[in-house]
């Protein structure tokens, strides 16, 4: 970003609807609008198309002249000028990185500043809204603009709308399985909301420290999900145990359930605590995000599995009441 102008860049192919058009100064016309909008932009570092060469080759072949630094006004002289500058290239050089073999369509490439992912799809929002408004019923037309990085973004923000829809699917399944388990209707749906609160609290904490959900970030919620729900297993596992086989009050249960998952639950927590503790230690974001944002999930879910769960299982398991 300092020394080479950025790595993320957005790539046009403008079509000028048929061989030789991309020389019809119609067509640069409206090239020209549409890169000058372009850099208009704050995002965008640099915008590099053919135009800058067409119009550099007019103000030389003008004596420099500074009023020259214009579109030419017919499109044979634009093509004079890009068959010299091709002629004046080394040998192996060319311009079909620009330009097709027809001269039918022509490529500009944006590059912009370290956006994220919904900041670059908002700015390709905004240049196709530019696109359908001043390029209906003129010659220059285009599919849309490419490139990795906003692919990677769309990915991302697809991933995300997945892994939400995908946590939606893994409550209501570890839901339905913890309750055949415990054979608890009751009981067992009060263990999904220690699981959930921790996942939430801890995009919250993440919100306050950086606010980027990115698709490592995504994943957090299903990775965590399937840990932490083991101790929710383990406890109210021994939880029931105390009340249907020892015949236990709902606190005397929950004692109990500490007595025997409480030390193993915490052992746990800070195993992997400090197992994802490591991933912080990498220079790849992603890998340290996830490694963050998880640690934090699970430290999380070791305090809800002590305070908040106990207190649902008071407010729901009454005294005197049979599960």
């Amino acid at each position: 970003m300092a020394n080479l102008t950025g790595i993320y860049l957005v790539e046009y192919s403008l079509d000028a609807g048929g061989p030789g058009n991309i020389y019809d100064p119609k067509f640069l016309v409206k090239m020209e609008e549409f890169i000058a909008w372009y850099r208009q932009q704050p995002e965008v570092l640099h915008v590099n198309s053919i135009l800058d060469i067409i119009k550099r080759l007019n103000k030389n072949m003008h004596g420099d002249d500074k009023n020259f630094y214009t579109i030419p006004e017919s499109r044979e002289l634009a093509a004079q000028y890009i068959l010299m500058y091709e002629l004046s290239l080394p040998y192996g050089l060319d311009l079909t990185s620009q330009i097709n073999l027809d001269k039918s369509a022509t490529r500009i490439t944006v590059t912009l500043k370290g956006l994220k992912s919904s900041q670059m799809l908002a700015l390709e929002s905004r240049a196709q809204a530019w696109l359908d408004e001043h390029t209906k019923g003129s010659m220059m037309q285009t599919k849309g603009a490419a490139g990795a990085g906003l692919m990677f973004a769309h990915v991302g923000v697809e991933n995300g709308k997945s892994m939400l829809i995908g946590n939606v699917w893994q409550c209501l399944i570890i839901s339905a399985m913890l309750i055949i388990a415990i054979r608890s209707f009751k009981i067992g749906w009060v263990g999904i909301i220690p699981n959930m609160a921790p996942i939430l609290m801890a995009y919250g904490v993440w919100g306050l420290i950086d606010g980027e959900i990115n698709m490592a970030m995504s994943m957090v919620a299903n990775i965590s999900m399937g840990i932490v729900v083991d101790d929710t297993i383990h406890f109210m596992n021994q939880y029931m145990h105390g009340r249907r086989d020892l015949n236990m009050e709902p606190d005397e249960a929950i004692g109990y359930a500490f007595n025997f998952a409480g030390i193993p639950m915490w052992i746990s927590t800070f195993t992997l605590v400090a197992g994802f503790s490591v991933l912080t230690l990498s220079h790849f974001a992603m890998n340290s995000d996830l490694g963050k944002l998880t640690a934090i999930t699970i430290f999380f879910a070791a305090f809800t599995e002590a305070f908040m769960l106990p207190g649902l299982l008071l407010l729901i398991d009454r005294k005197g009441s049979k599960v």
